[in-house]
């Protein structure tokens, strides 16, 4: 079994720190050494951290599953600003410690380095927190105001090529979330960007299936064989889902020529040339939408039109389900109609036609 050596939390410390102020960095390095030379096994488990990840983070025992721990949201937390860091205690064999007198003594050790350790705090006991502002404010660090050689947030690179135990950022929710895409089980708190034994678990079995050295460690190869395979299952064609094509209705339309009235001949012929109709006469009664498009093709009408619908009018008066057709007798007969009434009468007349 791996033993914990200054050599093993340093390494772990060094690439949380990336992206920290320099200050701090070189502080919190600088506990790790003093806290193992008092016997005590910590390291860097959290340094600069992006607004995005600190929502994550707050959502945590809120929104998502896990236990609150913390009460900052996105640019409310001084890990936003590249001033703070969390830790973790290790036993012998790199195992994390969560709880414990441990947390105390270090905390009291970090003050003697001038930092703020969050155990202090009255409303929100941090245990694992230390920080150090320069003397600023939340406000005014939200306003803008940074120490000189301040980190910029967004540029954090990873100075180490693997992930492991203990980790925890977007890096990790990244691996989480192709592991369980990929059929490995990461827990009861899912992707919660958290390297904790469950997902060592998924990471060894991963290994294991595929043949990589099996210790839990995601460095370049089992990154590469995550990569691959995940990429794999993104690219699966999908099983196309056969369509059904539409079934046919038979048409209620008879579609063959019917007789046409003798007086209406003419019209009915000179219809057909126009396009207005194709001559064929439907069973059922015109839909409303039909008719108005057979009005619009007629176009604009003439006064020798309004002549001729005054004849038919007068023809089939009787049978027209109008309102005041006296009314509209002596309006056509005057041709004192507008356009609007001409494609409405009209409409009287085609839907008789149709019955």
């Amino acid at each position: 079994m791996a033993k914990t050596t200054l050599k093993y939390l340093k390494d772990r410390s060094e690439k949380k720190v990336v992206g920290l102020h320099q200050t701090i960095a070189s502080k919190a390095l600088q506990l790790v050494e003093m806290a193992y030379n008092k016997g005590y096994y910590i390291a860097i488990t959290q340094g600069l951290r992006t607004p995005d990840e600190q929502n994550a983070l707050y959502a945590q025992g809120r929104t998502k599953p896990g236990k609150i721990v913390t009460n900052a949201k996105g640019g409310q937390s001084i890990h936003n600003y590249g001033l703070a860091f969390d830790f973790a205690v290790f036993d012998e064999n790199q195992n994390p410690v969560w709880t414990g007198n441990t947390y105390n003594k270090v905390g009291a050790l970090g003050k003697q380095l001038g930092l703020e350790w969050g155990g202090d705090w009255k409303s929100f006991k941090d245990l694992p927190h230390f920080e150090y502002t320069f003397g600023l404010t939340l406000k005014q660090l939200q306003a803008g105001k940074r120490p000189p050689g301040s980190a910029v947030i967004g540029t954090v690179p990873n100075s180490n090529n693997y992930l492991d135990k203990g980790d925890q950022g977007t890096l990790v929710k990244g691996l989480q979330g192709k592991l369980q895409a990929l059929g490995f089980n990461i827990g009861s708190t899912g992707i919660d960007g958290f390297f904790g034994a469950d997902t060592e678990k998924a990471v060894k079995e991963f290994q294991k299936k595929h043949g990589l050295v099996i210790d839990g460690l995601v460095g370049t190869a089992t990154q590469a064989k995550i990569d691959a395979e995940y990429k794999k299952l993104s690219e699966k064609p999908k099983e196309e889902t056969p369509v059904t094509p539409p079934k046919k209705e038979e048409s209620k339309v008879d579609t063959s020529k019917l007789p046409v009235s003798k007086q209406f001949e003419p019209e009915v012929r000179e219809a057909t040339e126009r396009g207005i109709t194709n001559g064929a006469r439907p069973q059922d009664v015109a839909t409303r939408e039909e008719v108005m498009v057979m009005a619009k093709r007629a176009g604009d009408f003439r006064p020798f039109q309004v002549e001729e619908m005054h004849k038919t009018f007068v023809e089939v008066k009787d049978k027209l389900p109008l309102e005041k057709p006296e009314m509209w007798e002596e309006k056509l007969k005057n041709g004192n109609v507008s356009i609007q009434e001409v494609l409405y009468f009209l409409t009287q007349l085609t839907l008789r036609s149709f019955k």
